[in-house]
Formats: structure tokens, sequence, C-alpha cells
């Protein structure tokens, strides 16, 4: 993990994805707990191309 991110941005995250999917921000009584973003930093990657196989 490489960072977390709480509070009133995190919010604005969620009400954004919900306009984006809604057209509508996240209905304020549905909310029941503290909205967190967590960024994620893989350290490996699997691809598939269909025309070889899998590849690292």
């Amino acid at each position: 993990m490489t960072g977390v991110e709480t509070g009133e941005r995190a919010r604005r995250q969620v009400d954004e994805l919900a306009r984006k999917y809604t057209g509508e921000d996240y209905p304020p009584d549905a909310i029941k707990s503290e909205r967190v973003i967590l960024r994620v930093t893989p350290r490996r990657q699997t691809f598939v191309d269909r025309n070889e196989g899998v590849a690292d």
C-alpha cells in the first residue's frame, strides 16, 4: 500500500463515482461509516497475450 486518504477527500471520491454511474451524488443518508481510499502499487503484473500465452 502506498497511501491512504480519509475524510472529505474520500467523501468527494464517493460522490465522483456515484455521479459517473448514476448521475447523482451518493445519498448522505446511505453513508454509515467513514470512507477510505487505499492506493496500492502492485509488485508484479502478469499479462496474457492471446497470441503468445502468458508473459510476466
